[in-house]
């Protein structure tokens, strides 16, 4: 067996490149919590979330500065599946109240179709001028 035949580590690497490459991102499961009080927790989060049932979210993070520092205002959460994460957005819409916050609940949007969109209007674009390098 040589190198480049098929199975082998070469082209296993080649096919994944390419995949990667040109399949379009599908996870849609996830929403961004903005606002978020310092004191937020994970147990917060699935309390709020309990009834799309026990195995909705497969999956919590957060914005900190350090790992076991408070958070900075911003939270993802990951749900099993598209439905679930856009149920979550509707039927919560009115957010969730932890501290002295509103957390706003929104879907969240891969950046690669942010990148793709921004590329598309010419409104997104933003002029640095006078920059000192």
């Amino acid at each position: 067996a040589g190198a480049g035949e098929d199975g082998s580590p070469e082209k296993k690497k080649r096919k994944r490149e390419e995949t990667t490459a040109t399949e379009p991102p599908t996870n849609k499961a996830e929403v961004i919590l903005r606002n978020c009080d310092r004191i937020i927790t994970d147990e917060h989060v699935r309390e709020h979330f309990a009834d799309l049932g026990p195995k909705a979210i497969t999956r919590i993070m957060w914005h900190r500065r350090t790992r076991d520092g408070p958070v900075l205002g911003l939270g993802f959460v990951r749900f099993a599946t598209q439905e679930l994460a856009l149920r979550a957005v509707t039927e919560f819409k009115d957010g969730l109240q932890v501290g002295q916050r509103r957390v706003v609940i929104e879907l969240a949007t891969p950046d690669r179709e942010r990148r793709k969109s921004c590329s598309e209007d010419p409104a997104c674009e933003v002029f640095v001028g006078n920059a000192h390098w």
